[in-house]
């Protein structure tokens, strides 16, 4: 008997995970993860080794993939059963080829590299109600909430192997009017909430230049002993470019020098298809990637709640080896490595104009356990009023995107949305660039990464 059905045993089917889990709230049809999870693995236990899949557990498959992969259920398991890893196992119970559309949506840096070389055509295209319809029908792809592929141009430059090159000045510099916010282009909006109450361009930079003084000391044998890889992960890579050039200026606001890694995904949503065979492959290739970085002491940084939750986490169950669990101790979410700066931070910070802003936790990121890293890194701000939502924002990757789970998908959106209006905030900030995108659609509020917040009220 495995380790992992030896877990079962502390299954109580108490129905905690049930109740956490999103879609089963959403979806009276959907067993949920204590049934698909622990339940259905003591059926494949207790059937002999061979006999093929039983009837009762044949009712059951149809709805693995109804699934978002979202881990509240083992957040929510009082006993520690790892109720997601068994629904990702068992639907290799499945048989059956992948559809066109699933082969595509796990494949994050071949769409990424097509769409960003030709960014303008793809985007426009993309927005057509036409070609919509076209997708809907014939590929079962849901896009009235689009991506936009950022153009070649902008895209980070990788620095792995080599000495890293200085980032351009992000566009997310605080302007010098008074009053005068900014948007992610670099242009004053009145609408924007992160605004300087310095007169003049010069008093804010004597302002800045005085903070950083009152900052604690960075030792050039501190410095030469960081080690820092940053991973932007697909969505920055080819998507929102600005998050990672903001990260890693603010990095050298802090005295840290970062290398880029390649353009390469984390293997998730090759995992979230059902492909586990090339999810292995993906999951090796990355840890021989990484493998004589992390032997040379490097730290690993991301601004991806589903990379790091990946690195730490996932690789760990899937693979079981010593080099995933050696990658697993070196990956960071950007708010644990920030952690350690924020006395820094606060001495570099500059107040805003009093904003009531909403903090969105990921379910990635209350996976790991660091969403209230963020939010107190935010709270270094002056200025900044923050509330806190933790709900499931129904996107979940490239779940949202496909036909059969709209209605689901956005039920749990409009469940989320509804928690939001009612708070009123001015700006919404969230670590997950699919909940950014997902949360702006449905509730109109213009959403950030919280490295941009801070990006901005640091220049």
């Amino acid at each position: 008997m495995s380790e992992l059905s030896k877990l079962l045993e502390h299954c109580l089917k108490c129905s905690h995970c049930q109740s956490a889990c999103p879609m089963a709230t959403h979806d009276s049809d959907y067993p949920g993860p204590k049934v698909l999870g622990p339940d259905l693995s003591r059926l494949k236990c207790a059937g002999a080794e061979g006999a093929g899949v039983s009837p009762d557990t044949k009712d059951l498959l149809k709805f693995l993939d109804k699934c978002s992969g979202c881990q509240r259920c083992d957040v929510a398991c009082p006993f520690g059963v790892p109720v997601a890893q068994l629904v990702r196992q068992n639907k290799s119970l499945r048989s059956g080829k992948r559809s066109l559309r699933d082969k595509m949506l796990a494949s994050p840096q071949l769409l990424g590299r097509m769409g960003t070389a030709l960014a303008l055509l793809a985007n426009t295209a993309l927005k057509n109600t036409a070609l919509q319809k076209i997708m809907s029908g014939m590929l079962g792809l849901d896009m009235e909430q689009p991506f936009s592929f950022a153009a070649k141009k902008d895209l980070l430059q990788p620095t792995l192997g080599r000495p890293a090159e200085p980032q351009e000045q992000t566009k997310l510099s605080v302007t010098s009017q008074p009053g005068s916010p900014l948007d992610s282009a670099g242009q004053t909006k009145p609408s924007d909430p992160v605004q300087r109450q310095e007169p003049a361009e010069l008093e804010g930079q004597v302002r800045t230049l005085e903070r950083a003084q009152q900052a604690e000391a960075i030792t050039p044998l501190e410095l030469a002993e960081k080690k820092v890889i940053y991973f932007p992960g697909c969505y920055v890579n080819y998507y929102e470019p600005e998050v990672g050039k903001a990260f890693l200026q603010l990095l050298g606001l802090l005295g840290v020098q970062a290398l880029v890694s390649e353009q390469i995904c984390c293997g998730m949503p090759l995992l979230a298809a059902g492909n586990r065979e090339q999810t292995h492959k993906t999951f090796q290739h990355n840890l021989r990637y990484f493998k004589d970085y992390v032997d040379q002491g490097y730290e690993i940084v991301t601004t991806c709640p589903s990379c790091s939750l990946a690195f730490k986490k996932i690789y760990v169950e899937e693979v079981r080896s010593g080099d995933a669990q050696q990658l697993a101790s070196a990956v960071y979410d950007f708010s644990e490595y920030l952690e350690p700066y924020s006395c820094r931070l606060a001495a570099l910070v500059h107040p805003v104009i009093e904003e009531h802003a909403v903090y969105h936790l990921p379910c990635h990121i209350q996976a790991q356990g660091t969403g209230m890293l963020g939010v107190n890194l935010l709270r270094l701000i002056p200025g900044l009023e923050l509330e806190i939502v933790d709900g499931c924002c129904g996107q979940s990757g490239t779940y949202g995107y496909k036909v059969e789970n709209k209605g689901v998908s956005m039920a749990i959106s409009r469940t989320l949305a509804q928690q939001l209006t009612a708070i009123n905030p001015s700006i919404i900030i969230t670590p997950c660039g699919s909940c950014k995108d997902r949360i702006s659609f449905v509730s109109g509020i213009k959403t950030l990464h919280p490295v941009q917040i801070l990006k901005a009220a640091v220049d």
